[in-house]
């Protein structure tokens, strides 16, 4: 089982990556939509998946408590009324989920269409050991 810190670390990586973003300027104060963004998606990754406490995630990103609760019923509310950043967040979870499995399993991980192939597999194998092979 991976540590807390190598599943935030993985989480980071995963969705810096599929939103074609650095994670400096994710993980940094910066305030373009780009980077909000995915700093939402992430506190919410980090609530829903691993289970974090809201003051957990606000120290984690050097915020406010209440910033985080913004951030999480703010993607809460795009995944209920559907609108564009719905379909990212539930690929991308899709996405953290077949990489789970394949990590825990050792199996092959099919990536949805959409996915930058390229880009995803050369984050991933730059950051983690990694074998794959295209079908």
């Amino acid at each position: 089982m991976s540590t807390l810190q190598e599943q935030q670390e993985r989480l980071i990586e995963l969705t810096c990556s599929y939103f074609h973003v650095d994670r400096k300027p994710v993980m940094g104060k910066l305030r373009v939509a780009k980077y909000v963004q995915a700093r939402h998606v992430l506190m919410y990754l980090f609530r829903t998946k691993l289970k974090m406490t809201l003051s957990q995630i606000a120290e984690f990103f050097g915020r406010d408590h209440t910033t985080v609760i913004f951030a999480v019923r703010n993607i809460e509310n795009c995944l209920e009324v559907g609108d564009y950043l719905a379909k990212d967040v539930e690929r991308l979870k899709t996405l953290i989920e077949r990489y789970e499995m394949a990590d825990k399993n050792k199996v092959l991980v099919t990536l949805p269409d959409d996915v930058d192939l390229f880009a995803f597999v050369t984050d991933i194998t730059a950051n983690y050991r990694v074998s794959y092979s295209i079908v």
